[in-house]
């Protein structure tokens, strides 16, 4: 996500579902070790509950993309820890998520 003075800041994501979790591994000086910071991310108030297969995020840490077993993509923000859009892909389910140059994104699912 970011750099302090020397050390790097990383950012991962968790889907322990129906979950879906944002950390930012952070350096403090006072301690003189990595902190770990997790923010959960918000849903919709009902009927949104999924079981994730595969997840990325953008170079940035800005943005994650998400295939469910229902066939879903969710797109998450990151710098919000929101919910943004589901889109419904396949009916069996998204197995595979693949980031691409050039802010493409390959999906493999299905059943065959």
């Amino acid at each position: 996500r970011g750099r302090s003075r020397r050390n790097p800041t990383y950012s991962l994501v968790t889907t322990p579902s129906p979950l879906f979790r944002y950390h930012i591994l952070e350096f403090e000086s006072r301690s003189m070790q990595y902190v770990l910071k997790t923010y959960p991310c918000q849903f919709p108030s009902r009927g949104l509950s999924r079981t994730y297969m595969s997840t990325i995020m953008d170079n940035l840490g800005e943005s994650a993309i998400s295939g469910t077993e229902a066939g879903d993509m969710l797109v998450f923000s990151m710098r919000n820890s929101v919910f943004r859009t589901r889109i419904p892909i396949c009916a069996s389910g998204i197995s595979s998520v693949v980031k691409a140059k050039d802010n493409v994104v390959y999906l493999g699912g299905g059943d065959g």
